[in-house]
């Protein structure tokens, strides 16, 4: 549910999308269909599937009289939404409880040690052109909180852990969340839209909500794979 209000809330960025919107939603389960039964080489196959079924859509509205230059940007756009939405969520199935419960910690501290370090001694703009509210003083608010964070709660949650590793997930962690942040206000930003959404009254859209996470997921899935133990 939470994969297709957000991608039905990418879809409204872009209008006259062509139908690449409603096929997107249709197609995006495949992606944690595969996450489910085989895993990490199951997304792979998924995601395989799910390109090569987008590039057949298009290939349909060309025929079907599409502009070529219409269809193009379109298909970009929403394999970057399949991507950026339903690819990354689908790596929350490859987690475990507590290492769900670890992520979700730190990147809720870094979001809120952001905002009020942001609101609090923020002076110099972040990116001025995409978030004009977001500081260099908020991202490193955000960056120690979620060092703290990893720290705190790791050996708790974690059951294979080290300080490197902590300190590795916890600056890890504070930078993509606010990659994510950035990048969905970038989308809003091309879209002129203020929120992805009115889902939640006074808060936006859906993705507001999420975007820091969509980003983390994968990165932390990686970084314990390969790193869980170092």
């Amino acid at each position: 549910m939470v994969n297709w209000v957000a991608l039905w809330e990418f879809e409204g960025l872009f209008p006259e999308a062509g139908g690449f919107g409603r096929f997107s939603l249709a197609i995006s389960p495949i992606l944690f269909a595969g996450a489910y039964r085989w895993g990490e080489r199951g997304i792979l196959l998924a995601l395989f599937i799910c390109l090569l079924a987008m590039m057949a859509f298009a290939l349909t509205r060309v025929r079907d009289g599409g502009d070529i230059k219409e269809v193009l940007p379109l298909l970009t756009s929403y394999l970057f939404g399949l991507g950026y939405i339903s690819l990354f969520l689908s790596y929350f199935l490859l987690l475990k409880r507590r290492e769900i419960v670890f992520l979700l910690t730190l990147i809720w501290t870094v979001d809120t040690l952001a905002y009020f370090t942001g609101r609090g001694i923020g002076r110099r703009k972040l990116s001025p052109h995409v978030s004009p509210n977001k500081t260099v003083e908020g991202a490193i608010g955000g960056l120690l909180g979620g060092l703290l964070a990893s720290l705190l709660s790791g050996p708790f949650l974690l059951e294979d852990h080290s300080p490197l590793y902590l300190i590795a997930a916890g600056l890890g962690i504070g930078v993509v969340c606010q990659v994510g942040d950035l990048t969905e206000s970038l989308c809003k930003r091309w879209a002129g839209v203020k929120d992805s959404g009115r889902l939640i009254p006074g808060h936006g859209g859906l993705l507001d909500r999420i975007d820091s996470i969509l980003v983390s997921v994968p990165f932390f899935y990686y970084l314990h794979l390969f790193f869980g133990k170092m």
